[in-house]
C-alpha cells in the first residue's frame, strides 16, 4: 500500500469514528408532550395504583461496534414506556425487571 492511500484513509477514519461515538451518546426516542406528565416510579411505589398492563421496550444497545452509554439507553426505554402509558390511559410506569440487552419491561399504572 502506498503512503498516499494511508494518508487519504486517515483523513476519513477519525471523522467517521467521532461521528459514531457521538451517535452513541444521542437519544433517538422523543418523549411525546403528553407523556411528560407520566411519572417513573419504583415497583414498590405503585401499591395504591391500578395496574393497566405492561409494555416491553427495546432500543439500540450498540451503534455498530460501539456500545452506547447505559444512561442514554435507560432514558430511551423510559421514554418509550411513558409514551405507551399515555396510549393506555396511565399516568405512571414502573420497571418490572432490570435492563437486559437494551430491553426492559414496564408496568403501566393509573395512580391517584
Amino acid at each position: 500500500m502506498s503512503i498516499r492511500s494511508d494518508r487519504s484513509r486517515s483523513r476519513w477514519v477519525a471523522p467517521a469514528a467521532a461521528t459514531v461515538l457521538l451517535l452513541g451518546a444521542c437519544s433517538w426516542v422523543p418523549l411525546k408532550p403528553e407523556a411528560e406528565q407520566v411519572r417513573v416510579r419504583a415497583e414498590g411505589d405503585v401499591s395504591g395504583c391500578e395496574r393497566l398492563g405492561k409494555t416491553h421496550t427495546r432500543t439500540l444497545e450498540r451503534v455498530g461496534p460501539f456500545p452506547r452509554r447505559e444512561r442514554k439507553i435507560l432514558e430511551e426505554l423510559e421514554a418509550l414506556a411513558r409514551n405507551e402509558a399515555v396510549q393506555m390511559g396511565g399516568n405512571s410506569v414502573a420497571p418490572l425487571e432490570g435492563m437486559l440487552g437494551g430491553e426492559r419491561d414496564y408496568g403501566i399504572y393509573r395512580c391517584p
